[in-house]
Order: structure tokens, then sequence, then C-alpha cells
């Protein structure tokens, strides 16, 4: 069974990369995509919510031992309690499986 927070869709034209995340609610927001600053991980990305609201922009990384974590609220003081991921990182997986499809070498454009 799906849940819908495992929904996302990704989007990409002139102006940047778009993410439309689905939490356990089932509320859809857009998330912009950017490249997150080089740090000690295998592969990251930031994520900033298009409305304004929330906080954020969230980094979400896949670590070197291919872990994921998240600077949500959610990930912090919820979900790592739980042994799940949050909403921005499931999605941040889905956005890299991904980049690894189409660009194998895992670089960035």
């Amino acid at each position: 069974m799906t849940d819908a927070a495992d929904v996302c869709v990704l989007a990409i034209d002139g102006r940047g990369a778009t993410a439309e995340i689905a939490g356990a609610d089932g509320e859809v927001h857009s998330y912009a995509v950017e490249p997150a600053p080089e740090g000690l991980d295998a592969w990251a990305c930031s994520l900033r919510r298009l409305d304004g609201e929330g906080e954020g922009p969230y980094r979400v990384a896949q670590s070197l031992t291919g872990s994921w974590r998240c600077g949500c609220p959610d990930a912090l003081y919820r979900a790592r309690k739980e042994s799940r991921l949050c909403k921005h990182a499931r999605a941040a997986r889905r956005i890299k499986a991904l980049i690894d499809r189409l660009m194998p070498a895992g670089g960035r454009a």
C-alpha cells in the first residue's frame, strides 16, 4: 500500500527544479529543489517550501554510509525515534534515484 507521503513529483524548467511533496495527511506542497552546500555527505540537497509557510529550507542528505537525514522538526523529534524517514528525506531519496538514473556517474549538472 502506498502512503500519501510517498508521493513526490519533480518538475524541471528554466527557473530550476520543484518537487510536489505530499505529507501523511495527503496535503501537497511545492518545494524548490536546490543543490546543498558541500559537506561530509555522499549527496545533499536543499528543499525550500515555495508558499513561504513553515520553517526551512531543509538540508536533506545521504551520509557516506547510506543513511538519510533532514533538518526538519519531524526528522529531528519524531521520525528518528520511530525509525522512519520524514517526507523530505523520502522525496530527496527519490530525487537522487532519478538523478542517478539520468546521470550514472552521480555528478551534478
